[in-house]
């Protein structure tokens, strides 16, 4: 049965690897990659082609996507969710602004310190503070977000304690 309201979107607690699309056998981003969802990391390290680096520590990410060909939308975006059911694919379409409103804050216990949406901005829209995380700040970026990850120094093996996780971006905000 597809799914007809925001509220019953699956939006579920995912292995960091698998929904961020992270894989020690591929050299290059998964561009077919759409499972969304969320993960709670240690740290996550944002970075921009500058070589400046963000560390969060104890992020709330938000894996999401945006449509193919949005439309531009002052100080939001068009989220497309691609989901199965017994007659094939279908996407769900939601706002970003009344996703973060409708489904986050319960994710928001425990408390994280901070958001970081790791999703792709292609008009490079300007996004509000979410009145609904309080003080919590918000990361996003602008462009094409890109998951990455890279061995820490002296390690020998591609396992979940021995890499740090990168988004890569543009530009980076906090808000």
């Amino acid at each position: 049965m597809p799914v007809t309201a925001l509220a019953d979107l699956p939006f579920v607690e995912r292995e960091p690897w698998a929904l961020l699309g992270l894989d020690p056998e591929r050299t290059a981003p998964d561009r077919d990659h759409d499972e969304f969802g969320f993960c709670r990391l240690a740290e996550i390290r944002l970075e921009d082609p500058a070589g400046r680096i963000i560390t969060v520590e104890h992020p709330l990410v938000l894996a999401l996507h945006t449509r193919e060909h949005p439309e531009p939308l002052p100080g939001d975006l068009e989220l497309e969710f691609v989901l199965h059911d017994a007659d094939g694919e279908y996407s769900a379409v939601a706002r970003l602004s009344e996703f973060l409103l409708r489904r986050v804050p319960p994710l928001l216990v425990p408390r994280p310190a901070a958001v970081v949406l790791a999703l792709c901005n292609p008009h490079r829209t300007a996004l509000p503070h979410p009145a609904a995380f309080g003080d919590i700040p918000l990361y996003y970026g602008h462009g094409d977000v890109t998951a990455w990850m890279r061995r820490r120094r002296g390690a020998q093996d591609w396992t979940p304690g021995a890499v740090d996780i990168l988004l890569s971006a543009e530009r980076w905000y906090r808000v």
